[in-house]
């Protein structure tokens, strides 16, 4: 689980911002913004506050059924190779 973006994921979802964040868990908006682009770790008491923030539960933020974001997905697919991302491709044509 990539806790940086499922954080990110979550305060776009409800429409916050990273100050708006930073000030109801009292980080800085740096703190955050770090954290999200994975350049910082959080700790548990502070991750506990964050979900919090966000009105989720600490079980649903680690809920793996969630969806990868656009950006994951499209990160995932750069790392295949030419024959693989031809499989997805005619994959995804097939399906819509």
């Amino acid at each position: 689980m990539d806790i940086g973006s499922r954080i990110h994921e979550l305060r776009i979802n409800r429409g916050l911002t990273v100050k708006e964040v930073a000030s109801r868990v009292g980080v800085s908006a740096a703190f955050i913004s770090s954290v999200e682009h994975h350049a910082s770790n959080v700790s548990f008491e502070k991750l506990e506050i964050i979900c919090r923030v966000l009105n989720v539960t600490m079980a649903d933020f680690f809920k793996e059924d969630t969806l990868p974001t656009d950006q994951e997905f499209a990160d995932r697919i750069k790392t295949l190779n030419p024959d693989q991302r031809r499989a997805l491709y005619h994959f995804l044509v097939t399906i819509t």
